[in-house]
């Protein structure tokens, strides 16, 4: 049998394969030795060196194989015979099936030219037995879905992203970039501790079920906040719209966001949060195909006039707030209420990773949902 290395991820280049068979004929076997003549007289003919006895054995027409009789065939049957005094000990110690056992018995015992069309034969086999494990591999990545329970834990986490109050940017790859980390160290429970490098897909299925998370989820946080109000009213400056929520009572409903297919993300509503949102809202045109470029936009704005001081953005955004509060307004006790409301362990980490893009408290903080 012919012994093959696969390389790694059971592929191989069957060229190279074929090459090492030898494929070539049988060397051509030696012709019966001839005593030479003594005193001038010829050697009796031997009966199987006469035209009869070649014409009677000669091969088929076009092959190349000579028969050999006597003494060579003879030694060459009983070499044969005696290597099977190894089949049955080499049958047990690679645990060979009867039939496999069979067909080693059957090469054994083959002449060469059939030994080497044996060997050919194994080769091409292996080459399909190589394709089917290919093919099925294939098909199993893509039969593999993301587990339900990570589903709804990159939907939480999605979540919790998009409402933090110091993501720097909606409209860009950070969110994703953080999102994808937190599934890695954090979510990926039972999975391959290499997942994110191994080669059978997951890793890209995972990421496209992020992705899709974080567009359903901005979409949806989108619609609540354009059906705030109606957008028709005229908005007179230091007076209270006729219709509208107040600033509370929409990010309560923000947090609610996904809640049957994600389960609850147990997002507590901070005055932070609040101030947050309120610059969402005064978005000329929260329905426009823009709203998140002109969020971005918005964003990077309070950034250049804080200079970047994190006290100096803080007063900006509770002046966003402080105008929300005049067009929607809030009953002092809800505003008492949510100043004294700090954000719980998760969301104190998430918004600590988007700070400083590092997820290592994060990994190792327990949300008080357990199925995370």
């Amino acid at each position: 049998m012919v012994a093959v290395e696969p390389t790694p991820g059971f592929r191989m280049d069957f060229d190279d394969l074929l090459n090492r068979v030898d494929l070539s004929s049988s060397p051509p076997p030696q012709s019966p030795t001839v005593e030479p003549s003594i005193h001038g007289q010829s050697p009796p003919e031997s009966p199987l060196l006469t035209s009869t006895a070649l014409d009677h054995h000669a091969p088929a027409h076009g092959s190349q194989e000579l028969v050999v009789h006597g003494t060579d065939t003879t030694l060459l049957k009983r070499t044969r015979q005696g290597q099977l005094q190894f089949l049955d000990g080499q049958a047990i110690q690679k645990k060979l099936k009867l039939s496999t056992k069979e067909e080693l018995r059957k090469y054994i015992l083959a002449p060469d030219a059939e030994r080497e069309v044996m060997m050919a034969a194994n080769v091409f086999a292996i080459r399909d037995a190589l394709a089917s494990i290919e093919t099925s591999t294939v098909a199993f990545q893509e039969m593999w879905e993301v587990p339900e329970k990570i589903q709804r834990n990159i939907k939480k986490y999605a979540l919790r992203i998009l409402l933090s109050p110091v993501i720097a940017e909606y409209d860009g790859a950070p969110a994703l970039k953080l999102l994808m980390d937190i599934v890695e160290r954090k979510l990926c429970s039972g999975l391959s501790k290499s997942i994110r490098h191994d080669d059978d897909g997951k890793w890209d299925k995972l990421t496209e079920a992020a992705r899709y998370a974080l567009t359903q989820f901005k979409s949806s946080i989108k619609k609540t906040i354009s059906k705030l109000y109606d957008h028709s009213e005229k908005i007179v400056k230091d007076a209270p719209c006729k219709s509208g929520q107040d600033i509370i009572t929409l990010c309560k409903h923000l947090t609610q966001i996904g809640k049957k297919s994600a389960g609850t993300t147990n997002l507590l509503v901070t005055a932070e949060m609040c101030g947050r949102i309120a610059r969402y809202v005064m978005i000329d045109k929260p329905d426009s195909v823009e709203y998140w470029a002109d969020v971005d936009k918005k964003l990077a704005r309070t950034r250049e006039m804080g200079k970047n001081d994190p006290k100096k953005i803080s007063k900006l955004i509770l002046a966003s707030l402080d105008e929300d509060r005049r067009r929607f307004p809030t009953d002092q006790k809800s505003i008492v209420a949510i100043s004294h409301v700090q954000p719980n362990v998760i969301q104190a980490a998430v918004d600590q990773a988007l700070e400083k893009g590092d997820i290592n408290e994060l990994a190792n903080t327990q949300g008080a949902d357990a199925d995370e």
